[in-house]
């Protein structure tokens, strides 16, 4: 059984990171079924790691979030973090992927070939100022093999002013309520607006995302739970 989760908004300023994450897993196997509540954000020393997409299976063969934690204790910099998981991860995400190929192959077939299996984002700050890492793993097959190639954006480097967005999982809703209601951010603040946008894409896909959400802040001096539930921790 693999378990599959979203969603992920983050919101990049020049002096702090939010990130919302909302609490559903899905169980893969020979169907699909409702996963336990999970929090999906993970303060791994001066690193924060988030995920969407497959995050593990049941059996502890494959566990993006203790791959993210093996990595940032050794690394220096949220980037060098990022780069770690980026060649760590490859390895046990093809092989559960053979697994659900087996397991589940209309699964595969609709969800997996040619999109993003996984999604993972390290946030943290770099000699003082924000700093953001997201990496997409796409998913082809090639003869029967399967191959991985991913996206990144690092910001700063691929954003303007240091300032940037990104949702990670399934966001449609997202998209679309922030096209509808230009400047709700600006009117309504980082914490509501995380909020509401996860609350209406739980609204929109409940067999995907639901609430409560849990919120996080990154500034220079450290991190700050906004709102937590229990599976988060201490």
């Amino acid at each position: 059984m693999i378990y599959a989760g979203t969603c992920i908004v983050i919101f990049m300023l020049a002096s702090e990171l939010w990130i919302g994450a909302d609490s559903r897993l899905i169980a893969i196997s020979h169907t699909i079924e409702d996963g336990p509540p999970a929090c999906k954000i993970y303060a791994l020393g001066n690193v924060v790691y988030a995920h969407a997409g497959l995050l593990k299976d049941a059996a502890g063969r494959f566990d993006a979030a203790a791959v993210a934690h093996e990595v940032s204790v050794h690394a220096t910099s949220v980037s060098r973090a990022a780069m770690g998981f980026e060649v760590a991860i490859v390895p046990p995400l093809k092989n559960i992927l053979i697994e659900l190929r087996g397991e589940n192959p209309d699964y595969i077939n609709s969800k997996i070939w040619g999109k993003t299996a996984l999604e993972v984002a390290f946030l943290g700050s770099e000699g003082g100022k924000s700093k953001l890492v997201v990496l997409r793993f796409i998913i082809q097959e090639e003869r029967g093999d399967i191959a991985v190639t991913t996206e990144r954006l690092s910001c700063p480097g691929d954003c303007e002013n240091g300032m940037t967005w990104a949702f990670l999982g399934k966001t449609k809703e997202v998209n679309r309520f922030l096209d509808e209601n230009p400047g709700y951010l600006r009117r309504n603040g980082l914490r509501n607006t995380l909020q509401t946008l996860i609350a209406h894409q739980a609204a929109a896909t409940p067999q995907y995302v639901s609430l409560p959400v849990d919120i996080l802040r990154i500034t220079p001096q450290g991190f700050e739970w906004i709102q937590r539930k229990k599976e988060c921790g201490p």
